[in-house]
């Protein structure tokens, strides 16, 4: 790929003093791109757990088109009593979500996983359409196809409402979770 093509993409016009800067930001995406690649069955302790901080990241991105590029094309999932058959479905289902779930933020854990799935346990919590919070807790199974995309997604999960002085995620909204922020087991959850 030629500098003039990245220049074009990020919004840089072509000057010796930018190049620098543009040969960085490729590596940084190359090196997130082959990342992504890694993680693909069969999951090892450390794939398993990558997997599922990514998809907390982009859950908590609340990007439908983006969530749903973890999934495979023909993608099946239960979320609680709905059931949901394709990325299509996927981006409906989640602009509808996260329209009635509002500051949502998500803390996801790895609990178990084998050579293609994973099983997850986590807690959210949102404010509802009159600005009543709650607590989602849950467990969600997974299974992902050679590509590493997610083929299955059933996910059970009961919410408890709760006062606003009992919340516990508190980074900014739509942001991932920073790195040095508790897990739901050092939060008690």
């Amino acid at each position: 790929m030629k500098f003039h093509s990245i220049n074009a993409c990020m919004g840089f016009k072509k000057t010796s003093q930018n190049k620098q800067q543009i040969k960085y930001k490729f590596t940084i995406i190359k090196m997130k791109v082959q990342n992504l690649v890694k993680l693909v069955p069969p999951f090892t302790l450390e794939t398993a757990i990558k997997k599922v901080r990514l998809a907390e990241d982009n859950w908590n991105g609340q990007k439908p088109e983006k969530v749903c590029l973890a999934y495979t094309e023909d993608t099946v999932w239960r979320n609680r009593s709905d059931f949901v058959n394709g990325r299509q479905e996927v981006v409906e289902f989640l602009k509808k979500k996260w329209q009635k779930e509002q500051n949502y933020r998500l803390i996801k854990e790895l609990f178990a996983f084998t050579e293609n799935r994973i099983a997850v346990r986590f807690a959210y919590e949102y404010q509802d359409m009159n600005g009543v919070w709650f607590r989602a807790y849950g467990n969600e199974n997974w299974e992902f196809d050679e590509n590493g995309l997610m083929k299955k997604r059933h996910a059970s999960i009961n919410d408890l409402q709760i006062n606003e002085s009992d919340r516990k995620f508190f980074w900014p909204c739509g942001q991932p979770r920073p790195d040095d922020y508790k897990s739901l087991s050092e939060l008690g959850l």
